[in-house]
Formats: structure tokens, sequence, C-alpha cells
């Protein structure tokens, strides 16, 4: 079904020629035919402006809806999922009072019963079937041939408290079962929780590192109520995971945005492992690590250290810890107010220093003005230089700085280099 309106004033529009392209995945194709196999079809909108299609959907299709009114034409498309089924079907649909449950609370659960015929769907009233709930091993803990109500409603309470003080925590299913069928109804969690008796912290040596570097983190695990967990087995994990800096410009409200920065940094994985060991705290519940960066990284690398601490009485906690690696000391960044100006206006520009960490770097070094001019020819695009100009950003690794653009037509150019090695350059472009 399509929906076709007048651009500006959104009412229906009747008697709109309609073509419609139909393409369907034909997975079970003779060999060197093509994949999608595509219909043509013609309708017309009615006066309510909905143009109406039948398309057997046994699989996948993909539909092109073609709208041609005198010389404008318009375009929609969608995709449809569809697979065969029979004329008959069983729906279960449950629900439990809360999805967790401590060990040892009460299970309140209830079941609908319902079958669809064609169109039809009908409550399946004074139904009998057996109700039986598996733990996550796949054990039935309890089974019982129960009969549906005048509302096709099973329903019924369970103890938990019959598994014993430590049931098998995870996820529990609610099934019914009739003869070979198994019709999944609803899922709940057993879950324990038990607090903390000692942290787990991992320090990282700080500093700025470069591809090559030894690296050290620095492991305390200490009892909430004093003491070190001394001669404890403690397992890490070391993986090594590509880094890319973003610029992030600053925002007004910058803490709302902090969610949307963090799925940014999620993107790249988890990484490779590297390193892999089991040791000992030693009598003060500490214990040191230590590795190489990759010494041929060609990009930032980030360092994930997790660590697992088990005590005398076999309670684990985990802690982890963070190192990143940088190509570079710093990174710079031009943040132009913005691109486009008139001529002699002044074009303002936020030059920012940080270092791989995202922390602030005080550095010099040379700032250059180009101008290019756009020929046919992109290799007689070589840039002049105007002018170059010592700068010097201070702690806060900020500087505001203003140029006044005289050349018109011209696309021009900043180029900053810092005076300290390995060199780092940054560039933007300035419109007018």
């Amino acid at each position: 079904m399509a929906f076709t309106c007048d651009g500006v004033t959104s009412r229906p529009m009747p008697g709109v020629i309609v073509y419609y392209l139909v393409a369907t995945d034909r997975r079970n194709r003779e060999p060197n035919q093509p994949r999608w196999q595509w219909t043509r079809y013609k309708t017309t909108t009615g006066d309510d402006g909905l143009a109406r299609a039948s398309v057997a959907a046994d699989g996948r299709i993909a539909v092109l809806w073609v709208a041609v009114s005198g010389d404008e034409t318009a375009v929609a498309a969608h995709t449809h999922y569809g697979g065969a089924r029979g004329a008959w079907q069983r729906k279960v649909y449950g629900v439990t009072d809360r999805p967790v449950y401590r060990p040892g609370e009460t299970l309140h659960w209830s079941l609908l019963l319902r079958e669809v015929e064609e169109a039809e769907t009908r409550t399946l009233a004074d139904h009998t079937t057996t109700v039986r709930i598996r733990n996550p091993r796949g054990e039935d803990i309890w089974k019982k041939q129960m009969q549906s109500d005048a509302f096709g409603q099973l329903s019924g309470d369970y103890e938990l408290s019959v598994l014993g003080d430590e049931p098998p925590l995870g996820e529990y299913h609610i099934q019914l079962v009739e003869g070979e069928r198994e019709y999944h109804a609803v899922t709940f969690r057993i879950e324990e929780y038990k607090l903390p008796e000692f942290n787990v912290t991992v320090e990282p040596q700080k500093g700025k590192f470069l591809p090559g570097d030894a690296l050290v983190a620095h492991v305390t695990a200490e009892y909430y109520f004093g003491g070190p967990v001394a001669n404890a087995q403690l397992v890490y994990v070391i993986k090594e995971s590509p880094m890319y800096v973003m610029f992030r410009p600053h925002r007004k409200y910058d803490w709302y945005y902090e969610d949307l920065y963090a799925r940014e940094r999620g993107w790249w994985g988890g990484g490779r492992t590297i390193a892999q060991e089991t040791v000992q705290t030693d009598a003060d519940g500490r214990a040191r690590i230590e590795w190489k960066s990759n010494k041929d990284a060609n990009t930032n690398l980030r360092y994930d250290i997790e660590v697992r601490v088990t005590d005398a009485s076999r309670r684990e906690i985990v802690g982890s810890g963070q190192v990143k690696v940088g190509t570079q000391l710093y990174t710079l960044h031009l943040d132009p107010k913005r691109h486009v100006y008139r001529p002699l206006d002044r074009a303002e520009v936020t030059l920012l220093v940080k270092d791989v960490n995202d922390q602030p770097v005080a550095a010099t070094g040379t700032i250059f003005l180009y101008k290019l001019r756009w020929r046919d020819d992109r290799q007689q695009n070589e840039p002049i230089r105007l002018f170059e100009e010592d700068w010097q950003v201070g702690e806060k690794g900020e500087l505001d700085y203003s140029i006044t653009l005289t050349d018109v037509g011209y696309l021009a150019g900043l180029r900053l280099r810092p005076s300290a090695a390995p060199a780092v350059q940054a560039e933007t472009t300035l419109w007018h």
C-alpha cells in the first residue's frame, strides 16, 4: 500500500498512476540465475490517495513504488520479510510478576493461550496442556498438567525456596508441552547479589608513551574491612586495539552528548589478546604487570588490562585499567568559528593541542597561511604561502587566532607544525 499526497498541502491525490516493481528473492534458484526476479505492475490511487497492491510474500520481497503525476515523479521503497506458514498457529503469551528473582522468593506467572487459523483468532478455553519450568542447565524443575479457564488463561505460583539456598543462577524458561511440540512462553532470571568483600584497583603508570615503550601497571587488592588480600591468585589479560583520535568540538551542553561519545568509543571492538598470565599477590596484596607496546605500530594503540583476583574463600573480584600509546606526543586540532567569510572579514580559529589521553598540552610551533585556486588540472593546485608566524599555546592547550582574508576567490588553508619532534601537523579550510 502506498499513499500519495500534495507536497505543500498534504492532501490526498486521487487518480495518480502508480507503478510498483516487485523484486522476489529467489534463494532456491538454478545455478547461474539471478537471485532477484523483478516484476512490474501498475495501479491508480483512489479518492483517499492510497494505491493498493496484492503481492505474494513467500520469502523476502522488495517493492519500489513510482508515482507519476504530470511532470512530477515520487519514489518510495520498502522491504517485506515473509515466510511460508501454515494456516493454523498456536500463540502463547506469558508474563511473570517481575523479570528477576532472588533465591527463596515466590514466582508468580500467567499464560494466555490463543489459536490462529487464517484471519481468525480463537481463545483456547478449557484446554488441557502441560506446563514446565526449566533451569539454565536445561533440567525440568517443575512440571504439571493444567487446564485453561474460560479466557484461555493459565496461572500459578512456584516457591523458589524448594531449589535450595544456592540454586543455579541465570535464565529460567516457562514452556508449554503438547506431545512433541514445545511452545516457549516466558523467561525469568534468578540472580543473587553479594556485597564484595575486597576491592581490586589497577593503576597504570602515568605518562606519555610512544610505540615500543615499556609499560607498567600496579595492582592492589585490599579487604574493605582493612588488610591486604595476600597470596591470592591473580589472572590478568592484556588486550591491544587501535585507537583513533577524533576531534570533538566543545558544545554548550557537553554533558548531554557523553553517551553518544561513549558509543563512538565502542566501535573499535575488544582488541586482540597479547598477554595472559596467572600470578600471585605479595604479602601486601600487590602485584606488578609489565609489558612492551608494539614498536611497529603505525596508529595509536589502547591497552585494556583486566585483572581477576580470587582470595582464599574463592571469591573473585574484577578490576580493570587502561593505557594509551600514541604515535605522536600530541595532536593538533583547528576549530574555525565558521568556514565561509566575506572579503576582508577576520577569520577566527581556535587551536587545540591535546595528548593521546585527551588532556591539554603546552606547545610551540609555526602557523602557515596558504592560498589555492581551483584549476581543471589538479596538479596545478599548488599552494602559495602567504605568511608564517610562530605561536605558543599555554598549559590549557588552547589558543584563539584571527586572520584577515584579503584575496577574493581563493581557498585559504592553515597548516600547523609544532617545533618539538616528532613533527605534528593539522589543517583546515577557509572559504571566501
